[in-house]
C-alpha cells in the first residue's frame, strides 16, 4: 500500500481483516482487531460482526463512524455507546444485554 492512505481505504483495510501496521497521519490506526482514532477504538471486529462505538467525542470522530457505519452492512453491525474516551480495552465491555 503507497504512504498515503485515505481514511476510507484504511477503514475498508479494517473492514477486509487488516490486523496491525497500518495508519493515517498517526490519528487513525489499526491494532489488532481495533480501528482506533487518536486513543479510542471507534470501531472493533468481534465474532464475525462488527462493533461500532456511536459515542460523540469530535465532528471528525463523527463522520468517521458515520462512514463505518455506511460501509458494514446493518446485519453485521452492533452499536455501542457510551464508551469512556482514551478507552483503551474492548467495546465489546460496552454492549448492552438484551
Amino acid at each position: 500500500m503507497r504512504n498515503t492512505t485515505t481514511f476510507k481505504e484504511l477503514i475498508q483495510a479494517f473492514l477486509a481483516g487488516a490486523t496491525d501496521g497500518m495508519s493515517v497521519t498517526k490519528t487513525l490506526r489499526i491494532a489488532e482487531d481495533q480501528l482506533i482514532h487518536y486513543n479510542t477504538p471507534i470501531a472493533e471486529r468481534f465474532d464475525e460482526r462488527v462493533l461500532v462505538n456511536n459515542s460523540r467525542y469530535s465532528l471528525t470522530t463523527g463522520q468517521l463512524q458515520k462512514q463505518i457505519q455506511s460501509m458494514v452492512p446493518e446485519e453485521q453491525q452492533v452499536i455501542v455507546k457510551r464508551v469512556l474516551i482514551d478507552y483503551n480495552g474492548s467495546i465489546h465491555d460496552f454492549v448492552e444485554s438484551r
